[in-house]
């Protein structure tokens, strides 16, 4: 698999980087907050910690707070465009109002956050002039390339499961007292029940973790001038304290957060990391499906889909030299 070198470069920011620097911390700081708090509470859970619902009020409290925060920043962010504020408004809206503690549909306050927080990183990073993502491909070459990438971010992410999975295993088998491990599944230990919460929760992962914590990060850290071992730490630092809620397994995460900051700072784009996250993360709908009909529909329909997408890709991309020839003799 041939990885292609970036088409856009990342240009300098237009403010000293120290104010971009500060920037990100506020971003990051909105966005990871009560994520961290509520992996806190686990990992003391894990200890033998009792907390009794209004010992968590501080939580809600915060994310109404780290809510609002947000949504005025985004609507101050949005620009001119009348489209582009009224959208804000009506995201930001929204997000403030379903963050309010004791609002009775709980479950979309993740999904509409992440989408807030990632949206005001992309104004904060167009505000300095850096460039996050290359944009849609145009050519069938460019289309491959980005095939790939998502494949490699599905890879990543899946490699990031299986290791979660076995490291839970492992340190159980182990027993040893002081080690913090994640004692039910995933989903329960995030109060994911249903197919609608799966999806909810999808949304939330690629517009919050690639959107804020790899691609803004990344993008506005470089503007700064700051080294790639930098970058690579902080990513990787947030993405563990991000899945604190696993224990010690939650180290898994360096390779959910290196490989995709690699693809990124390769690819320079932001879809193909949303597009592997979201495809791999969609396996949970499969607990949804009877069991005898699991494996066929992965390899009945999924994987011949994803490969017949893949010989499409790759036989346009090898055409496209043929009909840009045919194009140059018809210009001629």
């Amino acid at each position: 698999m041939t990885v292609p070198e970036s088409t856009v470069t990342l240009p300098a920011a237009d403010t000293r980087p120290g104010r971009l620097l500060g920037q990100l911390a506020a971003v990051l700081t909105l966005a990871c907050l009560c994520m961290l708090a509520m992996g806190a509470v686990h990992v003391s859970r894990m200890y033998g910690a009792r907390w009794e619902p209004r010992d968590l009020e501080w939580i809600n409290v915060a994310g109404f707070i780290t809510s609002v925060i947000a949504a005025v920043w985004l609507i101050r962010l949005a620009g001119p465009s009348a489209v582009r504020a009224g959208a804000a408004a009506v995201l930001g809206t929204a997000t403030v109002f379903v963050s309010i503690p004791g609002f009775p549909y709980p479950d979309l306050g993740q999904p509409l956050f992440g989408c807030t927080v990632g949206w005001l990183a992309l104004n904060v990073c167009r505000a300095h002039g850096v460039v996050l993502d290359n944009g849609f491909p145009a050519t069938p070459t460019q289309r491959l390339r980005l095939w790939r990438a998502t494949v490699l971010s599905a890879v990543f992410c899946a490699a990031t499961g299986y290791s979660f999975g076995y490291l839970v295993r492992f340190f159980r088998w182990l027993s040893i007292d002081g080690i913090p491990v994640m004692q039910d599944s995933q989903l329960s230990t995030l109060g994911i029940s249903s197919p609608a919460t799966v999806g909810l929760a999808i949304v939330y992962a690629v517009a919050f973790e690639d959107v804020v914590i790899v691609a803004a990060t990344a993008a506005l850290m470089t503007a700064a001038g700051r080294p790639r071992w930098e970058i690579y730490t902080l990513v990787c630092a947030l993405e563990v304290a991000l899945h604190a809620y696993y224990g010690i397994p939650a180290i898994g995460a360096i390779i959910f957060a290196a490989g995709r900051l690699w693809l990124y700072l390769r690819y320079r784009s932001i879809l193909p990391l949303m597009a592997g996250h979201a495809l791999w993360n969609a396996k949970d709908f499969l607990l949804w499906i009877p069991a005898a009909y699991r494996l066929p529909m992965v390899w009945c329909v999924l994987i011949p889909g994803l490969v017949f997408l893949n010989h499409r890709l790759r036989t346009a991309a090898d055409k496209e030299p043929e009909i840009q020839r045919r194009l140059d003799r018809g210009a001629a």
